[in-house]
């Protein structure tokens, strides 16, 4: 095998290796299939034109061919540009790991083979594997920025692993170059020892970057400050309700067969960036049992989820209990069930538990004389950011003129927003911007649940009603007593507080416009409308909640680890140490011969690398040569002992008998010494010049 081939399967090698830490951003693995496939048959084509003699343009040339199997294996690349833009929307829309999703998956795949094909061009036009390492970093470096709770060790140290075959290539060929007649057992043992060097700092990197070793738990539960961190599930919405299979995410059966939206979690705050989480207060159960106000219907659900990891558990509303393995809290403001502890981001995978809730049953007789209320939230879901359109305020004065219930305006909004006016597609930029909301009440007035939920929520404050964004799901498909719910039916509802009522909602979006939802025949709210068959346990209210609530088990605060601080320090050592350890290992090869003629070949290389170091590049001629011309810048005893390793190599070289390597260390020794004098920069010392590639060589030449 040639260096060029060697080089090449080690570019292939590292080019996919650096793919690895993706897997933290998404849960499909096809960039990874398509990659091999362009990696694979550019290496192939590379390798086989060469052989035939060609020269290395023509087979870079011919490597691009393998781009023609990206419209064979992804045929929706046909429209790159649609391919993008989809792309980029899914990207917004979701949240890591990312679900399957063909234009990240090809594009993911597209730039592993340019690292691959760089890496190639980098290593024939300089011959040197340290430049590559800026193409090898990107990868993990965005799991550390967008995802550093799923960024794991492995994540670090595959991408290592494969510089470190990189690097052990690289030195094998440059060692071979320098001493063709070296002893191939010595060669081994020297790139062997580079290598297993490299990888073990960058395991140990590895562990500090990450602060763990591998297969260790990470605690997802507590926050800097003690809290528990939340994932907004409005970031789902999208990329969910757009999947390509509407995979099955959980079954449930009801006391009366009937279906019921079930609620994750409520987004109250809102900003010129969309509707949001707030800061809250998690506490442990019992939830308040009492029931709303109104006629109300029981439901009770069995719930059994898949494939589906959420920190927030599906329940019905209002929710009165639930009971689910784990460590589970709920929020007295909005009511939403979340996980805390170290399972908190998948908790609800694999999960089976019940939940009991109050619906209510005719929701236009009891909003018909409603009048809006206060929830105690200080105002916060009354609040308007600035931004919103004069036209959207206009357009809410009109709509609700003449109305004296503020239930009776919610309800104009929400017919609005349902007539035909208004055109429901997921073709849409997700989000809740101040922007898109006055483009979908006043501009296009096309939008997807969520901008459905967004509008009737914007418009419901301006009226003076408080009003929240609620995610969840769809009741579903029914078939027998189960009620099948997929992936698409993940939704976006409203929820409004009006006097004796409570938090009511309202789901603004056209009926039959989703899968699994209420058609134009039926209840399009999270209600449905059998006969109750509750049993009747209070008649109390839920209560408001407290603004001086406090939980009942506060958690301990922390402090902010110091382990990635550490870490990001520790990597920078190694990257600045790199050319230096490289030099070392250079060396310690190079003096690592036993017979006579490699051992002459090794210390002449080994020489001219020193001069090299200390600013003296030699220029291309016979070993004497080169030593006269070095000489002119050496005291006497190191010239001298720099010529006699000249006549060391060339006699190896050219005379049957070589002279014996024992003389040949302390020569290097005295030209060493020489050299000491020559003052050398910092920059000098820790990326030394013997490494630093002549451009203008040929391929082949001796550095």
């Amino acid at each position: 095998m040639t260096p060029a081939d060697r080089t090449t399967l080690a570019c292939a090698v590292a080019a996919l290796t650096a793919g690895f830490p993706l897997v933290v951003l998404t849960s499909d693995r096809t960039y990874l299939v398509l990659a091999a496939l362009l990696i694979g048959a550019s290496a192939a084509v590379g390798i086989g034109v060469r052989h035939l003699g060609a020269p290395s343009w023509a087979a870079r040339l011919l490597q691009l061919s393998a781009l023609i199997l990206i419209p064979i294996v992804v045929p929706a690349s046909q429209n790159p540009v649609r391919l993008i833009t989809k792309t980029v929307i899914h990207i917004q829309a979701s949240v890591a790991p990312m679900a399957y999703e063909v234009g990240f998956a090809a594009l993911s795949g597209v730039l592993l083979w340019l690292v691959f094909v760089i890496l190639e061009a980098i290593g024939e036009a300089v011959r040197s594997s340290v430049l590559g390492l800026a193409l090898l970093l990107p990868s993990f470096i965005a799991d550390v920025v967008i995802a550093p709770d799923l960024t794991g060790f492995w994540h670090f140290a595959v991408p290592a692993f494969g510089y470190a075959i990189l690097l052990a290539t690289s030195t094998r060929n440059r060692a071979g170059q320098e001493s063709p007649g070296a002893s191939v057992t010595g060669l081994r043992r020297g790139i062997l020892s580079i290598a297993a060097l490299t990888t073990v700092l960058a395991l140990v990197a590895a562990m500090v970057v990450t602060g763990r070793l591998p297969a260790a738990k990470q605690s997802w539960g507590q926050g800097i400050n003690g809290g528990v961190q939340l994932v907004d599930p409005s970031l789902d919405l999208i990329r969910n309700i757009n999947a390509v299979t509407d995979r099955p995410v959980l079954s449930y059966r009801s006391d009366d067969g009937k279906g019921s939206y079930l609620r994750l979690a409520a987004l109250s705050g809102f900003t010129d960036s969309g509707f949001g989480l707030v800061p809250t207060e998690l506490f442990p159960g019992p939830m308040a049992s009492g029931r709303p106000p109104g006629e109300q219907r029981w439901v009770k659900l069995d719930v059994t989820v898949g494939d589906f990891t959420s920190q927030w558990l599906p329940v019905p509303w209002v929710p009165t209990s639930y009971s689910a393995t784990g460590d589970w809290r709920y929020d007295r403001t909005t009511l939403a069930v979340a996980a805390v502890g170290d399972t908190q981001a998948t908790a609800t995978r694999g999960l089976h538990y019940t939940a009991t809730g109050w619906q209510m049953l005719d929701l236009d007789k009891e909003l018909a004389s409603a009048q809006a209320g206060d929830p105690g939230d200080r105002g916060l879901t009354l609040e308007l950011p600035e931004g919103i359109s004069a036209e959207v305020t206009g357009l809410v004065d009109n709509l609700t003129s003449g109305l004296r219930s503020s239930g009776a305006k919610a309800l104009a909004l929400r017919d609005f927003l349902r007539s035909g006016e208004f055109t429901y597609s997921t073709q849409m930029a997700p989000g809740t911007t101040i922007g898109t909301l006055n483009d979908f009440l006043i501009g296009s007035r096309v939008g997807y649940c969520e901008q459905f939920a967004g509008g009737l929520a914007t418009m419901a404050r301006i009226a003076g009603i408080p009003s929240r964004v609620v995610v969840g799901f769809l009741p579903g498909r029914k078939s027998g007593d189960v009620w099948q719910v997929g992936v698409r039916n993940m939704h976006a509802w409203t929820e409004l507080y009006f006097d004796d009522l409570g938090w009511v909602a309202l789901d603004a979006t056209p009926p039959g416009a989703v899968e699994g939802g209420p058609t134009a025949t039926s209840s399009a709210e999270p209600t449905v409308s059998p006969t109750s068959t509750a049993p009747r346990t209070s008649e109390a209210p839920v209560p408001r909640p407290s603004q001086s609530a406090r939980p009942t088990t506060p958690a301990p605060e922390q402090r902010a680890p110091i382990w990635p601080i550490v870490g990001w320090i520790a990597a920078a050592i190694l990257l600045l140490a790199l050319p230096r350890l490289v030099r070392l290992g250079l060396s310690l090869l190079r003096l690592h011969r036993t017979e006579a003629g490699p051992a002459a070949e090794g210390a002449w290389s080994e020489a001219t690398a020193r001069l090299a170091d200390a600013g003296i590049r030699l220029e291309r001629g016979s070993p004497r040569l080169q030593a006269k011309q070095a000489a002119e810048h050496l005291d006497e005893s190191a010239a001298t002992a720099l010529f006699q390793l000249a006549v060391a190599v060339e006699r190896a070289r050219f005379d049957r008998q070589p002279a014996s390597p024992e003389g040949l260390m302390p020569l290097l020794q005295t030209l060493s010494a020489g050299l000491a004098g020559r003052r050398r920069t910092l920059l000098a010392q820790w990326w030394p010049k013997s490494l630093r590639p002549r451009l203008g060589s040929r391929r082949g030449d001796p550095s």
